[in-house]
């Protein structure tokens, strides 16, 4: 992996861990579960810093955090599941 693919897999992390957080606030009383969307293949180093965010996030959240990769077309099958996701803060 490239320099420029860390840098790029940490600003795709980041972006999603604070999308997350802004649209959870206004879910964060409903209890339901998290479901953090990572955009590419399980095991890579974007799926391990969100493994390794989630656990924070939970507690900050006062929710359990959900990791769910949806991997392939360089992202785009990610972001399609999440602009189609329930705009209800929970994805």
């Amino acid at each position: 992996m490239f320099l420029s693919d860390v840098t790029t897999t940490r600003r795709t992390v980041l972006t999603l861990v604070l999308s997350t957080l802004a649209a959870g606030r206004a879910g964060a009383q409903s209890g339901r579960t998290i479901r953090l969307v990572v955009p590419f293949s399980p095991g890579g180093s974007t799926d391990i810093l969100a493994r390794a965010i989630a656990p924070r996030l939970g507690v900050l959240m006062g929710q359990n955090v959900l990791i769910d990769n949806k991997g392939g077309a360089g992202g785009s099958i990610g972001a399609g599941e999440v602009a189609r996701a329930e705009p209800d803060g929970q994805t």
